[in-house]
């Protein structure tokens, strides 16, 4: 069933909803402290992922080639190793 909810190939309603978690709820239930930590911190970053994606924020915010040149110290060996290439 899960499966299938996740190929969109089933009624996403209110009662499958609550089957779902029931059904979370019995896994979690069997699982060691150290593992519900686990859970825990991955459904955070599910729902933080879901909020940035309703938000219509990316996923990483994008890279500016040169934002920060000549603001950095880098020491002499790694500047002559990077100037050879």
């Amino acid at each position: 069933m899960i499966k299938s909810v996740l190929r969109g190939e089933c009624d996403t309603s209110i009662a499958v909803k609550e089957n779902l978690q029931e059904n979370l709820v019995e896994i979690i239930k069997e699982l060691p402290v150290e593992t519900l930590a686990e859970v825990i911190d991955f459904a955070e970053l599910l729902r933080e992922k879901k909020c940035r994606e309703q938000n219509g924020q990316t996923q990483m915010s994008e890279r500016v080639l040169g934002l920060h040149e000549g603001q950095g110290w880098i020491n002499k060996t790694a500047r002559r190793i990077l100037l050879r290439r």
